[in-house]
């Protein structure tokens, strides 16, 4: 099972393979990103909302909640139409994944499934940019930015908790639709930071 960080943030920690496999596959990470991201739901709006069956959405919302991932929401729905929430903003995989085969293993195929679905994300944005579909203010207020940099480990893991600190204003209005100012929209913010290992 996942476990929640030591730091007290809403962010689950997985340290085994079988929860980093489970995140691998592509229809569960949809599904809890959308929860994420979008508030509680039942497998019938998910499986519209992500053109998956309702039996599909079901089936992979069981084994989410089955490693602790999703919650069933208490007195909500019935027993033919449960409703599910997400209770962590995020995830991250423990680093002693990287100390035996099998964690290290799972933890890459997960990463692979996480990295592949944000470059859709980014993909469609830029489609809809030559397209002409995608509002021009947030169009030019998008970044695409793609740098190197000679970094030491430590001034690598000091970037990561610097992005993460950056975004941490914005993330209670997840939890709280009111505190989102007018004319908010969900923005997918992906940050990559890895050893640049060819050139």
């Amino acid at each position: 099972m996942p476990d929640p960080a030591p730091d007290g943030t809403a962010t689950l920690v997985l340290r085994d393979p079988r929860t980093m496999r489970a995140l691998a596959h592509p229809v569960r990470l949809r599904l809890l990103r959308h929860l994420r991201h979008h508030g509680p739901a039942t497998a019938t709006v998910l499986g519209a909302a992500l053109s998956e069956s309702p039996a599909s959405a079901s089936y992979h919302l069981r084994q989410l909640a089955a490693l602790g991932f999703i919650e069933e929401v208490v007195g909500r729905g019935n027993r033919r139409e449960r409703w599910w929430r997400a209770p962590h903003r995020g995830t991250r995989v423990g680093p002693a994944a990287l100390d035996a085969d099998d964690t290290r293993i799972a933890s890459a195929a997960m990463a692979a499934t996480v990295v592949g679905q944000s470059s859709d994300i980014t993909l469609a944005f830029i489609d809809a940019v030559e397209q002409g579909t995608a509002q021009r203010d947030w169009a030019a207020a998008a970044t695409l930015d793609d740098s190197g940099v000679y970094l030491t480990v430590e001034e690598l893991e000091a970037l990561g908790r610097a992005a993460a600190a950056l975004l941490e204003p914005y993330t209670e209005r997840f939890e709280d639709p009111s505190t989102r100012p007018a004319g908010a929209q969900l923005v997918h913010v992906s940050f990559h930071a890895v050893p640049w290992l060819h050139r």
